[in-house]
């Protein structure tokens, strides 16, 4: 995997804040891994790794949108404990908040949840991802925006806010 472009809030992976304004690089933390899904969020960038369907998230962490259970910026990918065996197999990273689709068609979501973003019965922060049991559909697919989401439920498509 490779990342460019501004690097901040070390939502490259590479470690650093450095910028990447002329050419690309991999990602180091990642070479040993196939990737098969990323998503980026506002500052912070997520990945889904074959075999063990890992999660990995890294970049600006102040509104828990990593899922790691603090709001520590992380430089480099760091797995997401919490989705650990969840065969994982849809990610998408809004401002800041993030979700996951398992292969069995759950949803966990985490990250701010100040406009219901995160589509729970409350708006508290989920600082780890947690299961969303509010529709009683399977989710199949989700995307995050700035501030809202959208889930595909069976064959109906819910707005979450």
């Amino acid at each position: 995997m490779y990342t460019f472009g501004k690097g901040a809030d070390g939502q490259l992976g590479h470690g650093t804040t450095e910028d990447e304004l002329i050419a690309f690089r991999p990602v180091e933390a990642l070479e040993e891994h196939h990737v098969i899904a990323i998503a980026c969020g506002y500052f912070h960038t997520m990945c889904i790794v074959a075999g063990s369907q890992d999660v990995y998230s890294w970049g600006w962490g102040e509104h828990f949108q990593l899922g790691h259970g603090d709001q520590h910026s992380k430089p480099v990918p760091t797995r997401i404990d919490a989705l650990l065996k969840m065969n994982v197999k849809h990610i998408t990273a809004g401002a800041y908040h993030s979700m996951a689709c398992t292969e069995d068609n759950r949803l966990f979501v985490w990250g701010t949840n100040q406009y219901g973003q995160l589509g729970l019965v409350d708006t508290e922060i989920e600082p780890i991802p947690v299961q969303n049991t509010v529709f009683n559909q399977p989710v199949t697919l989700v995307s995050a925006g700035w501030w809202h989401s959208v889930a595909v439920c069976g064959m109906c498509i819910l707005k979450l806010i």
